[in-house]
């Protein structure tokens, strides 16, 4: 407390210097001081390695959490949640990130094998930020590529109208052009049946009803039967020819009478995709005053004198030529208006318009940055020009308040600043070969030539591949989205210095999203904002005990927290209506905690077990749902129909085939081997299979039989040992275990024999000689644990084995029965850090495949020097001539943001190569 205190005084300090002492802007500054002391809010940034992610494949990411207004780091949080959600809102993934031990916050996200293409969204909170509401939350959008054994195949699509419906006609095709012929195509809707799917030779065709239309914004194409994983992917319920709205905003908020105004508006049609719109201004008698078209993402503006007393409508019509009629806002005969001007001098000009004979005393006009006032005085003219060389980048909120501090009517603009931070980048060479080592070093310091202290992050991707992040960085997520309402696509297009259309689109996106943070009117009253809860520093399990039977009551109990992996125990009395709370501890995840109560009673003989509650763990609700890409038509279902081309990640060029490898991970040893997988409840639970047998067939884990009621399981041509709960089981049990029994499952490949018999040899003994030189060579072990709720004696009959291979010894062996006085819970645990595997490659033979890793390499944890230096090395792989993409972002103790891009040249060493 007494440093934010500190870094309050600071801005009021430097803000002070520039305007003079008034009482208003004494009081503004105070009382926001003191809502900053009772709450002060964090925002959050994730960097991620990539835009782009295979099935199966490793998400890396890293989480920076600031002051909202100071925007230097806030450790206040140890845990930050981060989610993947499908584009029907539905929770893919979930894991939550523990700060270390130098206050960095980094991780992982596993993105499922089996998961759809199309466009998800990634979220990212703490507990804190949630009182907040789930507008504040960090939220972007990624996108899903085809599963690997489609990554070189293309979907061909073309939509039109058939009568009233929406018909989309798909074909697939091979790398050579060839048609492929699905046995089986589905259409999946978020609410609702499809309409009938039909295919013709080559071509699936689905069609879809205005009322289907209506209730989806998105629906997902199944293509299976081909013996490989199904081609799945998501698209837009959209074609452009469906329904579409324009919101309009007039600027300052109202439409003032016989006054020149300006009026931004935004377009969207029903899938959530921004439309290309024309229109066309009319007054009451059908008289053109004007026509406009969209500038960027759906959103354009036009001036025009509207009459008092007047009404006026645009009509609209968009790309595919449909029509629709707006009315326009109504025209305020008692309103003010503010309209703003960022000048090259970097000066603001604000000028306040009003309607006829509205009193222009008594009005108040306020500016600030981030929340934090630097300019409030009484209004003495129409034109106000304020200098903001000395102020610091971002959003600008302009108020026009009454002399109650009431809101009259508001501005957002935005303050670009010159880069404060500067950078200097060395290569120990500036073109490298493939297979090379590169030896890079940044370093930082501010615009005085000090060097900066603070925690960065850095990823490096192959360009040719074309995933690299360009659509968010750390300063659009600090400047811009964590201010504004409403979803925002592409915000590191707003802060491209390069792109004349930036600057007019960014003042667009400010006129048409609303602010968001502290509402400076009420602080100004003195109504302050404080905080329900108190940012989480650990993890706490809560409930409810009650008396047993169907309409048992709340009643006071004393409640044990087991924990039997690592054998301890707490205890907690609850109140006396059952409520009880354990705090101040934490675990990794998938830990399983037993929780029992006993009721509390002063005779012992009248003890009675209770029920136990526990209270859901809080996460984000609403949904995230991101625009799917659009399949567009002009109505023509002909040859000359426009056509969608599904994009691969990875593309033959010059001829040569390009093998896409997905990203490692560094594990530690297990039985000797650091070549196996775990999967949890949560990606068990994904593949919605029906039994084990039928989950293993998803994984590729063939079964044989080789003699009547001898089934053998195979993956890559090698044998699978299966063992349930670490003890061997004939591999029938599969057929009769639910995955919803299933705790986690762990496949080992390549099990070194020696390692298996030390890991095995307590339940089992070697039955002879010949099974002894069979063991001799690697194979894989499959691992499965049932949750404790599972009684194994239900498929006991199939413990042990008399193939000659093992006799199982389980002597003194008791299953585990349902304890129905325990109450089993399994939270959402911290994730245990794993490191980034940046290998050395070796060279290839010309023959060979190119190799191409979308993430040579990432590291989240690199700290400055006492001089700003930061180093970092990492290998080329074999693959063609390239560029590598660089990407930096961090930020600095005293709150300057670091995004460096830069790019490191590769090209073809022949020599080498083998010959």
């Amino acid at each position: 407390m007494r440093t934010i205190l500190c870094f309050i005084s600071l801005i009021t300090f430097s803000v002070c210097t520039l305007h003079s002492q008034t009482n208003l802007l004494d009081t503004a500054l105070t009382n926001m001081a003191r809502q900053l002391t009772l709450y002060p809010k964090e925002k959050l940034h994730l960097h991620i390695d990539r835009s782009t992610y295979l099935p199966g494949d490793t998400l890396w990411l890293k989480a920076y959490t600031v002051h909202s207004t100071f925007h230097t780091p806030l450790p206040v949080s140890r845990y930050v949640y981060v989610e993947l959600m499908n584009p029907v809102d539905s929770l893919v993934q979930r894991v939550k990130l523990r700060r270390d031990s130098l206050g960095q916050i980094s991780g992982y996200l596993p993105i499922p094998e089996r998961i759809p293409e199309g466009v998800y969204g990634l979220r990212a909170y703490t507990r804190y930020m949630l009182q907040e509401g789930e507008e504040h939350l960090f939220s972007r959008s990624l996108q899903i590529a085809p599963q690997p054994e489609w990554i070189h195949a293309r979907l061909a699509a073309y939509s039109s109208k058939a009568g009233k419906k929406t018909r989309f006609d798909f074909n697939l095709y091979d790398n050579v052009n060839k048609g492929i012929v699905a046995p089986e195509a589905k259409i999946i809707l978020p609410k609702g049946k499809a309409s009938a799917v039909q295919q013709r030779e080559e071509k699936v065709i689905a069609t879809f009803s205005p009322n289907e239309v209506a209730n989806n914004q998105s629906f997902m194409l199944r293509l299976s039967g081909f013996g490989i994983p199904s081609y799945e992917r998501y698209f837009a319920l959209s074609t452009e020819q469906e329904d579409y709205d324009i919101s309009f905003y007039p600027e300052g908020g109202y439409l003032i009478g016989d006054t020149e105004c300006r009026v931004a508006y935004k377009a969207q049609d029903i899938s959530g995709n921004s439309a290309r719109v024309h229109l066309i201004l009319q007054n009451e008698a059908g008289r053109v005053l004007l026509a406009d078209s969209t500038l960027h993402d759906g959103m354009g503006s036009f001036t025009f004198t509207p009459q008092t007393g007047k009404k006026y409508k645009v009509v609209a019509k968009n790309g595919q030529q449909l029509n629709k009629v707006f009315d326009l806002p109504g025209v305020q005969q008692a309103a003010y208006s503010l309209r703003t001007e960022v000048r090259p001098d970097h000066t603001l000009q604000v000028i306040t318009l009003a309607s006829a004979g509205m009193p222009m005393d008594s009005l108040l006009l306020m500016l600030s940055i981030r929340g934090i006032p630097f300019h409030v005085a009484p209004l003495v003219d129409k034109k106000t020009i304020i200098d903001l060389a000395t102020c610091p980048e971002g959003i600008i909120q302009c108020l026009l308040l009454d002399s109650r501090y009431n809101k009259l009517s508001e501005r957002l603009c935005f303050n670009h600043r010159p880069a404060r931070m500067q950078y200097g980048w060395n290569t120990d060479k500036t073109v490298y070969h493939t297979g090379e080592k590169v030896q890079a070093e940044c370093c930082l310091t501010d615009s005085l030539g000090q060097p900066l202290r603070g925690s960065f992050s850095v990823s490096v991707t192959d360009s040719q591949v074309g995933v690299t992040d360009t659509s968010h960085h750390i300063l659009s997520s600090i400047f811009l989205t964590s201010e504004l309402k409403g979803y925002i696509s592409n915000p590191a297009f707003y802060f491209d210095t390069n792109n004349p259309m930036a600057s007019q689109a960014l003042d667009l996106l400010l006129m048409t999203h609303g602010w968001k943070r502290y509402n400076l009117p009420h602080i100004l009253k003195g109504k302050w904002e404080l905080p329900n809860e108190q940012p989480e520093v650990a993890c706490s399990i809560s409930g409810k005990l009650k008396a047993k039977g169907l309409f048992g009551k709340e009643k006071q109990g004393e409640v044990t927290l087991t924990h039997a992996k690592y054998k301890f125990q707490h205890h907690a009395l609850s109140t006396s209506d059952g409520t009880f709370r354990f705090d101040g501890f934490e675990f990794p995840d998938w830990t399983e905690f037993t929780l029992q109560a006993m009721s509390v009673e002063d005779d012992k003989q009248k003890k009675q077990k209770l029920v136990v509650e526990v209270e859901p763990e809080k996460f984000a609700e609403q949904p995230l749902r991101m625009p799917q890409e659009m399949i567009r038509s002009n109505g023509n279902n002909g040859p000359d129909a426009p056509v969608y081309y599904g994009k691969p990640v990875v593309t033959y060029l010059n001829g040569m085939a390009h093998v896409l490898l997905n990203t490692f991970t560094i594990k530690p040893e297990l039985w000797g081997s650091t070549n196996y997988r775990e999967m949890n409840r949560n990606e068990i639970a994904s593949y919605k299979a029906i039994n084990l047998s039928e989950l293993l067939k998803q994984l590729d884990i063939k079964t044989v039989e080789n003699q009547p009621y001898f089934i053998s399981l195979f993956y890559n041509k090698k044998e699978v040992r299966l063992f349930i709960d670490s003890f061997l089981y004939d591999n029938r049990a599969l057929d009769y275990i639910s995955p919803e029994n299933v705790e986690s499952i762990l496949f080992i490949e390549d099990m070194d024999p020696l390692n298996f018999q030390l890991w095995a040899g307590n339940a089992y003994a070697f039955h002879n000689n010949r099974r002894k030189h069979h063991l001799q060579k690697e194979f894989h072990v499959l691992d499965i644990t049932l949750k404790t709720s599972f009684d194994p004696r239900d498929i006991s009959v199939f413990q042990g084995t008399s193939r000659g291979e093992f006799w199982h010894l389980s002597y003194g062996f008791v299953p585990p029965t349902l304890q129905i006085d325990k109450t089993s819970i399994y939270l959402l645990g911290y994730q245990s850090p794993v490191e980034f595997y940046s290998p050395k490659y070796e060279p290839k033979h010309e023959s060979d495949p190119y190799e191409v890793r979308p993430t040579l390499f990432w590291k989240p944890n690199l700290q400055t020097d006492e001089k700003g230096r930061m180093d970092f090395s990492f290998n080329i792989p074999g693959n063609a001539p390239t560029t590598l993409d660089v990407t930096i972002e961090g930020v600095s103790e005293k709150g300057e943001f670091v995004y460096v891009t830069k790019k490191i040249i590769v090209s073809e060493e022949k020599e080498q190569r083998h010959k």
